[in-house]
């Protein structure tokens, strides 16, 4: 288990093969999946930016929580595609557009909250990018 430097969220390390995300009272905030081994280890780093966690087979994950750098690179992964797609919706235009403006929260807490919030709008998004494709 760890602490956020801030105090606000707990990283949990779990036998199923998960990392999970957790606010002072004991609410589950976020899942991270990707490990194959269970996961017995979890630490952030200083900044609270980067949780590194370490399963049973000693791969280690980083994950980053810098929304910013985040944010910024899946806009311009995408940027072509909300230029010139019909299907992509005002939402997810506004969320690139108005990136820079995305990190005005400043605890943790806060930013996991918007990290499941920008997941949810991305992962809807790519649904909808993929069956353009088909």
């Amino acid at each position: 288990m760890s602490f956020a430097p801030d105090g606000q969220v707990i990283a949990s390390a779990s036998d199923d093969k998960t990392v999970r995300l957790w606010n002072r009272q004991g609410q589950q905030l976020h899942v991270l999946d990707g490990h194959e081994g269970a996961v017995n280890s979890v630490s952030f780093a200083p900044d609270g930016q980067t949780l590194v966690s370490m399963d049973s087979r000693g791969v280690l994950i980083f994950w980053d929580f810098d929304l910013k750098s985040l944010t910024a690179k899946g806009c311009s992964w995408i940027q072509d595609y909300l230029t010139f797609s019909s299907h992509a919706t005002n939402d997810v235009k506004a969320l690139c557009r108005n990136e820079r403006n995305l990190l005005g929260s400043s605890t943790n807490l806060e930013q996991f909250d918007l990290l499941a919030n920008i997941q949810n709008s991305f992962n809807n998004f790519f649904a909808r990018f993929v069956s353009d494709l088909k």
